[in-house]
């Protein structure tokens, strides 16, 4: 029967073990050759956002993303089409007036007979923080997520309460001037740091010119604090403390905003939050909450201080930050440290 013959033939061909091919059959076509798929990094960089959607210039001989500098806002205000001095130069003189209010501030609220709650102060800064950093990231219209590992926004977060903790703390033992003093030593720590953090070299013109400037400052100060001393050796514990976080905050900072590519506002937020749970029980267990609430309901401008001295404070670190992120942290050491020879100035006309 045919269609028993073909089934033995059929059987015939596979039980051999091998399929025989008829010698009038056609020989199928090559397959085409497969396609192998590009290179890819394994690396993670952060959850997507629709921009990194869009297209963008690639370079044709090495493939690879050109390095294109980060976007550069002032008080919500774009300078990504200014030339790059111009924007620096913007920047500094912003950095330069805010702290030259925040310093004001500052030096008032110790000025105050009986205030002597730098804790307290430094919380009320950590508050107003989280809070205003909270409105920008609610203003962009993205979920509030971190995108940098907790740890990263936990060591800003703690260095902060350092650097800010025990400045404000030491005002109520060494005056203004001598403060700076101290504080004016800061870029060549700052520079060791970036050594250790970042694994950054820097040329030797740029010690040498760290160190003038960190002469000129010292020199400059040393001339108010003879009129004025005011030495105590708690103070230079405190401020010594506040010298060793700051060196080290300024590298972290920079990691986390030019690795991460963190925005500043966010940075701000969840590393003022961690440091915010952390400060609230030194405030309570060191009795400055209720002391420092009992003298501003008795001083009702202290209120008023604080809130000026915590915006401005607030001002000055995310233009700060946005210094760092675009130039780097010496550079924005160093322009921090240049406005300190115009607060010197103030604080002994004033």
């Amino acid at each position: 029967m045919p269609g028993e013959l073909r089934a033995t033939s059929l059987h015939t061909l596979y039980n051999g073990g091998a399929l025989s091919t008829p010698s009038k059959a056609r020989p199928s076509p090559p397959s085409p050759p497969l396609l192998s798929p590009p290179p890819f990094s394994s690396r993670w960089t952060g959850p997507m956002h629709e921009t990194d959607m869009e297209p963008k210039e690639v370079d044709l001989e090495s493939g690879m993303m050109p390095s294109l500098p980060p976007e550069v806002t002032l008080f919500g205000i774009s300078l990504d089409g200014l030339p790059s001095t111009v924007q620096f130069l913007v920047l500094a003189g912003a950095v330069i007036f805010v702290y030259q209010v925040y310093a004001y501030m500052q030096e008032s609220l110790f000025r105050l007979d009986g205030f002597k709650y730098g804790l307290f102060m430094t919380l009320f800064q950590f508050a107003a923080y989280v809070v205003l950093s909270y409105g920008k990231l609610r203003g962009t219209g993205r979920p509030i997520r971190p995108r940098a590992p907790i740890v990263e926004y936990a060591s800003v977060g703690l260095l902060a309460v350092g650097t800010l903790g025990f400045s404000n703390a030491s005002l109520a033992y060494l005056n203004y001037p001598t403060q700076v003093l101290f504080k004016s030593s800061k870029v060549i720590p700052v520079m060791i740091g970036g050594m250790a953090v970042l694994g950054r070299r820097y040329a030797a013109g740029e010690y040498v010119g760290a160190a003038l400037m960190v002469v000129g400052l010292v020199t400059c100060t040393l001339a108010d604090v003879a009129m004025r001393p005011n030495f105590n050796l708690w103070g230079v514990v405190l401020i010594s403390g506040a010298l060793l976080a700051d060196a080290l905050i300024g590298n972290f900072q920079e990691k986390v905003l030019r690795v991460r590519k963190v925005p500043p506002c966010e940075l701000v937020f969840f590393s003022h939050i961690i440091g915010a749970v952390v400060l609230f029980p030194l405030v309570f267990f060191t009795g400055e909450w209720f002391p420092a609430i009992a003298f501003c309901n008795e001083h009702p401008p202290a209120y008023a201080m604080l809130l000026l001295f915590a915006v401005f404070s607030y001002l000055g670190m995310t233009t700060v930050l946005t210094l760092i992120k675009r130039f780097g942290a010496v550079l924005a050491v160093m322009v921090t440290s240049c406005r300190k020879l115009l607060t010197i100035f103030l604080s002994f006309v004033i």
